[in-house]
């Protein structure tokens, strides 16, 4: 509990000073995690990296991406 996450994007972990939590439905006070808050420029990474990878990605048998997640 109370772990905190990056941004994994285009293949790397990025790191923002800026974050938010993530509290327990049950228990309100109780943190979860903290994650870094994406800016703009990071979802237009990551839509960027998506598009690129996608090619290559849709040809990987279901089985096997199932066993890389």
């Amino acid at each position: 509990l109370g772990a905190t996450q990056g941004l994994f994007l285009d293949g790397a972990w990025v790191d923002r000073a800026e974050r938010f939590e993530s509290l327990n439905p049950s228990y309100p006070s109780q943190i979860v995690s903290k994650h870094a808050k994406a800016t703009a420029e990071d979802a237009r990474r990551a839509v960027e990296s998506a598009y690129q990878a996608f090619g290559d990605w849709s040809r990987v048998a279901a089985g096997e991406r199932a066993g890389l997640a």
